[in-house]
């Protein structure tokens, strides 16, 4: 039998890379089609799910309708469809769980087979198949066989680490877990059969087995790249984006690393190496394998929109103003102080932001206030509206929300840069923006721009464990103190009694016994006494009724019996005559009434034949021809023969009945004397019966009884044989017990105490291990997060990187590590070229940081960025510096920059915005 086997398929919804709404989600039904496809292909009964059915356990209804159907398809096309379950099906991650913990569990088919800890052997086959879920521990003891042939599972294995398990119990293992198409020794990954994100494999696979001969391959999904979304990286920035609807760029730069004077390319597997290697210096291998087993990745924020248009209407003094946006747009707002150019840029900054001052910021000038902003953003058309409305239009579908707290909420959700607003808004006041962003805030914002965003996700993750692990132990340590309290106690109260000596708890036993003693022979006496009274009321019974049995044997029963088959006899014969009787009255009763019948008969036709004489037809009264009459008068005249036959039969057989029984109640009187003589032979033979039974009773129970009476005679006499002595109990016994079982309830106390004591004691040793153990996985995680976080050493490592590739002949980036106050800490510093020498960041001009902070900027924005608004920021610029800032300006990878500035020499521009205000304080503009 050939089966299709597939696992890590993740359903969920996906909100990046998508080329339209939902697309990612429709996937999943030309999966489940792609899927039944590639069966009929290979001529598969059966369809085997290795877990990982869901990207995230808890996944929304609409995740949940797609995942009944998605079930429901592969049941209707394969004979039967076998799954067990991967980490990420279920809300508990411990290695006892039941189906409950997962929603892939509630669609109800019948060929759809739960596995977990279940053989399969396939019909005409010698092979042996085991399944199990995915567990922390891979624990094989439940085999009920020494080896099974195939194992299959859910199970993290890599070429550097992997879960424990038992390789003796099995030749062979198919596995999902590992989004990859790998082999290592008798460990075969399934693979995911479309990609999800970067860290699984873009060609998606399934694996092909035929159950008879274990043979096993790989095959492909999509092999002609035609059905499913695929992700690719590029160094181009310009490629990033969809090149069609199935095609991805996803932009990430390349580094740099130095060795010695010359630089090499460092691409980005070598960063996942360098993660590797410092996590395996640290001996961390095991919490990593965990993080990013159960984890998930953190999803990459997209910056990169494309403005279309703006629209302001009733904004401060801006009553009418619509802008045109156009890719790589270098826009310079000029004109005098209040002329409006700031409130331009605030009402862009309005569109994404919870502006609860915006009320105050409507014009007295218009009666509307309206802001509406236009962009691209992942291949759809956006469209935000505040003011007097709020609307949030995508590719042309309005979206509904139930209060404009639900609209503010759903934009973050949707548009998640807009968290990082502060980069792309920077205003006059920002001439330092390291007063904005320090070197902390600068690193989080370089692992976000060059898509590092897994490590602080990790970090997060493992420090979450790590509280979990203190919980942990805070539960412990509560119980901890208890137990602690509960030995204080148990001291205070030995203490309490300290003058119980526990060594005469024996000689106390044997006089407690002798007490007891006395008690058992006295209860002794009394139990047989109560017996012997008993077994002679019973042979007083049984004399009485033998007595009375044998009287009833005064019968002769020979004659008895004899007498009663006599009666049997009549009775017989009594019943034979009643029934020739009856049925000779009855036969006498049917003759007399045929020979009436036929003589009512007989009257009629001469009658008749009367009417026939004087030519007259019987029936109608008409005249009849002769010929006529003497046929009528023939077949009367036969009918009549034949009636005289009958009658001349009938009266033979009644002749042959006595005189006496052709009287008229003769036969009623013989019937009733019959049955009236078998009714006296029954009641007579009743009695006999009555008589014959009574008697064999009274024979057995004369029988019984006599035996009863010789059981209980012998009974009695052994009874009385082993009587007992007779005992007197002293009249103070009650007193002496309980004098003496106080003394050994005081010594039972204390050796209770001290049993409890001891095994208090072991359970408070055991506690403490529990905690030191705890406390020793909490470090771990602690100092994995701390690796993973943005003052650890990976982040350190790739900063280095990024620094080479950062600095300039004019401008260096290093990085600082160290501890300060028991905290480590990582610095991102910046230099500044001054004569041949470098400057540090925070001892450089206002100009020569704005230079610096431009460069950053230039820098950060790794891939392509939607916006940047400088609004008067240019102030402190030489004429020296403010060539390279614009020139820095025009490098930068931003879709649109805008200006605002009183310089009206500025050149860096594709459009200048000339703003002023006209006699009513309304701004004006023109676009040039």
């Amino acid at each position: 039998m050939n089966v299709l086997i597939t696992a890590d398929i993740h359903l969920g919804i996906y909100s990046d890379f998508n080329y339209k709404n939902n697309s990612r989600l429709d996937q999943f039904e030309k999966l489940a089609d792609r899927l039944i496809e590639l069966g009929k292909e290979n001529n598969c009964e059966e369809c085997w799910i290795l877990g990982d059915f869901l990207r995230v356990p808890n996944c929304g209804s609409r995740v949940e309708h797609r995942l009944k159907l998605f079930i429901k398809s592969l049941c209707l096309n394969f004979k039967e469809v076998k799954y067990i379950l991967g980490q990420h099906d279920l809300n508990a991650k411990s290695n006892n769980y039941d189906i409950y913990d997962t929603i892939v569990s509630v669609p109800d088919f019948s060929n759809f087979v739960y596995m977990d800890k279940r053989i399969f052997l396939p019909k005409d086959s010698n092979h042996i198949f085991a399944f199990m879920n995915w567990r922390p521990d891979q624990d094989l003891s439940w085999l009920p066989y020494d080896k099974v042939d195939v194992l299959l599972g859910h199970y993290t294995k890599s070429s550097l680490f992997g879960q424990d398990i038992d390789e003796t119990r099995f030749d062979l293992m198919i596995h999902g877990d590992i989004h990859n198409d790998q082999v290592l020794g008798k460990f075969v990954s399934v693979g995911n059969p479309i990609q999800h994100d970067f860290s699984s494999q873009s060609e998606g696979t399934c694996v092909l087995l035929n159950t008879d001969t274990l043979e096993w391959k790989h095959i492909k999904v999509d092999p002609d790249h035609s059905r499913f979304l695929r992700l690719y990286y590029t160094d181009n920035p310009n490629l990033e984006g969809f090149t069609d609807e199935l095609s991805y760029y996803f932009y990430k730069p390349k580094l740099v690393k130095s060795v010695e004077v010359t630089e090499v390319d460092f691409g980005w597997d070598d960063i996942n190496d360098l993660i590797d290697q410092v996590v395996k210096s640290k001996n961390l291998e095991s919490v990593h394998n965990e993080i990013i087993t159960n984890g998930f990745d953190s999803v990459s924020i997209d910056f990169n929109i494309k403005l279309i248009s703006l629209d302001i209407k009733g904004y401060r003094s801006v009553t009418d103003f619509h802008i045109d946006f156009k890719d790589r747009d270098r826009i310079v707002l000029l004109g005098s102080n209040g002329s409006g150019k700031s409130s331009i840029l605030h009402a862009l900054k309005a569109v994404f932001e919870q502006n609860k001052y915006a009320q105050y910021e409507k014009s007295d000038l218009c009666d509307e206030q309206l802001i509406q902003l236009k962009f691209i953003y992942q291949n759809q058309l956006v469209e935000i509206t505040k003011g007097d409305q709020i609307k949030l239009v995508v590719d042309g579908e309005t979206k509904e929300f139930n209060s404009q707290r639900d609209f503010n909420n759903n934009l973050i959700d949707q548009f998640p840069f807009i968290n990082y607003l502060d980069i792309f808004f920077i205003n006059a006041g920002s001439s330092n923006l390291s007063n904005q962003l320090d070197s902390e805030r600068r690193i989080e914002l370089i692992s976000r721009f060059y898509r590092l965003d897994n490590l602080q996700t990790w970090s997060d993750l493992a420090f979450n464990r790590y509280q979990e692990e203190l919980e942990k132990i805070n539960g412990i340590r509560d119980d901890y103190n208890k137990l602690v309290g509960v030995i204080e106690h148990i001291t205070n109260r030995l203490n309490e009694l300290t003058e119980i000596d526990i060594d005469k708890k024996s000689e106390l036993e044997d006089k407690l016994q002798g007490y007891l003693d006395l008690r058992i022979k006295y209860d002794n006496y009394h139990d047989w006494k109560l017996k012997y009274d008993s077994i002679c009321s019973r042979k007083s019974e049984v004399e009485s009724s033998l007595s009375r049995n044998k009287a009833k044997l005064v019968i002769n029963p020979e004659e008895v019996n004899a007498r009663l088959e006599e009666v049997r006899t009549q009775s017989i014969k009594l019943r034979e005559l009643l029934k020739s009787s009856t049925e000779r009255a009855n036969r006498f009763k049917e003759l007399n009434k045929l020979l009436d019948k036929l003589a009512k008969e007989g009257a009629e036709i001469n009658k008749k034949l009367d009417q026939l004489r004087s030519s007259t037809c019987p029936e109608c009264g008409a005249s009849l021809s002769e010929s006529k009459q003497n046929e009528l008068v023939t077949k009367y005249e036969d009918q009549l023969v034949n009636m005289r036959t009958n009658w001349t039969s009938i009266s033979e057989q009644l002749a042959e009945y006595t005189k006496e029984e052709k009287s008229n109640r003769y036969f009623i009187t013989l019937l009733n004397n019959i049955e009236n003589r078998i009714k006296d032979n029954k009641d007579e033979e009743m009695l006999l019966s009555n008589k014959v039974n009574s008697y064999s009773i009274a024979v057995s129970e004369v029988d019984n009884l006599t035996e009863r009476l010789q059981s209980i005679t012998k009974e009695l006499s052994e009874l009385e044989s082993n009587k007992p002595e007779e005992i007197k109990l002293p009249l103070n016994l009650n007193d002496l017990e309980i004098e003496v079982r106080s003394e050994l309830t005081k010594i039972s106390d204390k050796e209770r105490e001290l049993k409890s004591k001891d095994e208090n004691q072991a359970k408070l040793d055991e506690l403490e291990s529990n905690i030191n153990s705890i406390t020793e996985v909490a470090e771990r995680y602690l100092n994995y997060s701390k690796l993973m976080g943005t003052s650890g050493e990976v982040i350190e490592q790739l900063l280095k990187l990024l620094c080479t590739k950062f600095s300039t002949n004019e401008i260096k980036y290093e990085v600082n590590s160290g501890v300060f106050r028991g905290k480590r800490f990582v610095e991102l510093n910046t230099y500044f070229k001054v004569r041949k020498k470098w400057r540090l960041y925070e001892t450089c001009s206002d100009g020569q940081k704005q230079l610096c902070d431009l460069d950053f900027l230039n820098k950060l924005f790794s891939s392509n960025i939607g916006f940047l608004v400088l609004d008067e920021y240019f102030r402190h610029l030489d004429d020296i510096n403010y060539p390279k800032c614009m020139e820095l300006l025009n490098e930068m990878n931003v879709n649109t920059i805008l200006i605002s500035t009183h310089d009206p020499n500025i050149t860096t521009y594709t459009k200048r915005v000339l703003l002023q205000l006209d006699e009513l304080g309304r701004t004006i503009y023109s676009i040039q």
